[in-house]
């Protein structure tokens, strides 16, 4: 501890900063004598505890002496990474503090930067140097040790978590987005596993691009418009996919469902801007409907290409997590209704008349899916059964809605969609209640169209009729079923 009287002495005529530097510099030599000298532990101890004390003086007066905590840090960094590779005379014990030097330092160079240049600066001048990191050390070949896997993501991951709390204003904004495509050069070279590796670049350059839109002013419509196109491309990609390795399918399944990911995300982002600007004529109002637009193309992409056994995203999810895989279909055919009510809400001009035909447009949704039951290919089970469940949802929900309006050709049309459902979904994949909806249907339907026909307007007339009818065709079609007459007899 008698080196501290030398840095204490300077401390007045050069700073509190500079004298830390120099306490510093003289217990990483003190260390490396006492290394050279084989001495004993608790002389290195001694001068370990020396070297912490004045990182600390160093990191206290960084607003002080910003430069001076830049390089008392730095040299220890460097220091560590040199000794955690080379480890003569240092005892076995001291394996774990070296390591944790050469990991945690580069924190207080930041910090030091922060003080410097200011917090936008520094960041990104932080990740140009762990970007250089990573580009050395795949070019020497170390990428694979042990150390190197688990810091360069993590240093990324530090820097883009500082980055996110920072206003992007002019000039900062410019450099936050350059700090962040820096940390997605590096996430890109790093030897994660290629699931974690693809994400983590999807998540960086989302980023990048969001805070280099920001900066620059540009609206929403471009923002998320290009985010809605690029996690199109991804998930297009992945459904597309004929015939790669083991390794560039799984990397083909993580692009495809980072894009899933991704198209998820900014329809919420493009919903929670229509909400708060709802006009019709509105830019968030047709955002909303092309990017989700652009979210359920890409998902059914992905659904109907793993039907056909193209696709890797659920096949791979599945293996990954049991029953991910079946979300996929889940979240393109519940997203297809809300695309089709908004582009209806958008382009009919006369505001009653898109009110009144916006169930029918749920309802001609419902009838879709109940075809692609009837039509798909016995190997799409996982989508039949999706679509099935969803189309004897929706027809009901919208001839209900279609009642409430009052109008009466929407209800007529609702009412038919729910007993063409019945009828398209094949037995083994309907459920029971649907078929007594359609029969229950076809009273109002019956009175409906008498009322349109101009007959006048007798429920009471018009459901005994139609109960007769019903109860007639009931034991006619028994008769023909079992080629015996119906028993009258209690």
């Amino acid at each position: 501890m008698v080196w501290l009287l030398v840095p204490l002495s300077l401390a007045r005529p050069l700073g509190g900063g500079w004298a830390a530097l120099m306490a510093t510099a003289g217990y990483l030599a003190l260390v490396e004598w006492l290394a050279l000298r084989r001495a004993v532990p608790l002389g290195l101890l001694a001068s370990s505890a020396g070297l912490v004390l004045s990182l600390a003086a160093s990191l206290a007066l960084v607003e002080a002496q910003p430069w001076a905590t830049v390089a008392s840090f730095g040299l220890v960094a460097v220091w560590a990474n040199v000794r955690r590779v080379l480890r003569s005379g240092l005892p076995a014990q001291s394996r774990l503090p070296v390591v944790g030097a050469a990991a945690l330092t580069p924190a207080g160079v930041t910090a030091g930067l922060c003080a410097a240049l200011g917090p936008p600066q520094a960041y990104a001048v932080t990740a140009l140097a762990v970007a250089l990191v990573a580009v050395a050390v795949r070019v020497g070949g170390w990428a694979g040790r042990r150390y190197w896997s688990w810091w360069l993501p993590s240093a990324a991951g530090a820097v883009a978590l500082a980055c996110v709390p920072q206003p992007t204003a002019r000039p900062g904004g410019w450099w936050l987005a350059a700090a962040l495509v820096l940390v997605t050069v590096t996430l890109t070279l790093t030897v994660l596993p290629v699931w974690s590796r693809v994400g983590l670049v999807a998540v960086g350059s989302t980023a990048a691009w969001w805070a280099l839109a920001t900066t620059a002013g540009w609206t929403d419509a471009v923002r998320l418009g290009v985010l809605s196109g690029a996690a199109f491309a991804a998930v297009v990609a992945c459904a597309t996919w004929v015939r790669v390795s083991a390794h560039d399918r799984l990397a083909l399944a993580a692009l495809g469902l980072s894009g899933h990911v991704l198209g998820t995300a900014v329809v919420g982002a493009a919903l929670a801007g229509f909400l708060a600007e709802p006009d019709r004529s509105g830019r968030p109002a047709y955002l909303l409907a092309a990017t989700a637009t652009a979210a359920v193309v890409g998902w059914f992409a992905t659904t109907f290409a793993d039907a056909a056994g193209v696709s890797v995203v659920t096949v791979l999810a599945d293996g990954w997590r049991p029953g991910l895989g079946a979300l996929v279909p889940w979240v393109a055919a519940g997203w297809l209704p809300v695309v089709v009510v908004e582009w209806t809400w958008l382009t009919v001009p006369d505001v009653d008349v898109a009110r009144a035909w916006l169930p029918v447009a749920v309802a001609a949704v419902a009838l879709a899916y109940a075809l692609v039951v009837r039509l798909a290919p016995v190997s799409a089970r996982r989508l039949r059964w999706t679509l099935a469940i969803l189309a004897q949802a929706l027809a009901p929900g919208a001839a209900v809605a279609t009642e409430r309006w009052g109008e009466a050709w929407p209800a007529v049309a609702g009412l038919v969609v729910v007993v063409l459902v019945a009828v398209l979904v094949p037995a083994s994949f309907r459920w029971e209640g649907s078929t007594w909806l359609a029969w229950a249907a076809t009273a109002p339907l019956a009175g409906l169209l008498l009322v349109l026909a101009g007959a006048p307007e007798r429920p009471d007339l018009v459901a005994t009729g139609w109960g007769v009818l019903m109860v007639t065709g009931a034991v006619v079609a028994a008769t023909r079923r079992t080629g015996q007459g119906v028993s009258c007899e209690p």
